[in-house]
């Protein structure tokens, strides 16, 4: 057991600045801009949460989620994104899911699952339906109700 010793509680002394501060010739860096030098590997001073995340990454199972915390400009969506990009290398791409409307029961979308690739492919093609098909549906649904059968100008689909 440590004595009973007055400055044992007390705060140390502050530092002075020549103690805390570091001068160096930018001559003694060896480059002329930090263009010059080879970007380290990895992420720094972030072994703990790489770690994390190699964990979490590994787990095989549904309903497991990763949280990735990080200060604005710290970069935490490149690191993961990087991560994530080397983990899956060699493995098969999961199929894409599509959640479109369910009619009968609107606050339950249905899922479709996709070959990888393909979600962007049924996108894509939608959204060309709906545009290609807009005026047609306008006409049907307001120049008809208007002028009735007889006089409503026709369209030809698109």
């Amino acid at each position: 057991m440590a004595g009973n010793n007055d400055n044992e509680n007390a705060a140390p002394d502050p530092l002075t600045v020549e103690q805390v501060l570091r001068r160096c010739s930018p001559a003694e860096l060896g480059f002329e801009t930090t263009t010059d030098v080879e970007p380290l590997p990895g992420v720094l001073g972030q072994s703990r949460a790489l770690k994390a995340l190699e964990f979490g990454s590994r787990m095989d199972g549904d309903g497991c989620n990763i949280y990735v915390l990080g200060t604005p400009g710290s970069q935490r969506h490149e690191v993961v994104s990087h991560f994530l990009q080397q983990e899956s290398r060699g493995k098969p791409r999961p199929d894409d899911w599509c959640y479109i409307y369910n009619f009968s029961a609107p606050q339950k979308p249905k899922g479709i699952a996709l070959p990888s690739g393909k979600g962007i492919q049924l996108k894509q093609d939608m959204h060309q339906l709906i545009v290609k098909n807009t005026a047609m549906l306008f006409d049907a649904l307001f120049l008809y109700a208007r002028f009735g059968p007889a006089r409503a100008p026709r369209r030809q689909p698109a």
